[in-house]
């Protein structure tokens, strides 16, 4: 994904104003490991169909932003939630 810092440190959640960043390959496998089991939901609760690529992450780590042929999908309804996923993994 070829976002700079500079543009990285102005983007923010569009739900909630937290800062962003990139997810990282854990996070990024825990998101699709949770897709490919069904357990993963959008934030209107629709089960989360497609692999991500990587993800941009609000700072209380609760939703994720799925980035997608290089494209980070910055829509608040395709948002991820995080906060299920750790739950269900604990």
């Amino acid at each position: 994904m070829k976002i700079s810092e500079e543009l990285l440190a102005m983007l923010r959640c569009p739900s909630s104003g937290q800062k962003l960043r990139f997810a990282g390959n854990e996070m990024t496998q825990l998101v699709n490991e949770a897709i490919a089991s069904g357990v993963a939901r959008d934030r209107l609760e629709h089960k989360v169909m497609e692999p991500i690529e990587d993800g941009l992450v609000t700072e209380k780590e609760d939703w994720i932003y799925p980035i997608r042929s290089d494209i980070p999908a910055l829509v608040s309804e395709e948002a991820i939630n995080l906060g299920s996923l750790k739950q269900k993994d604990e």
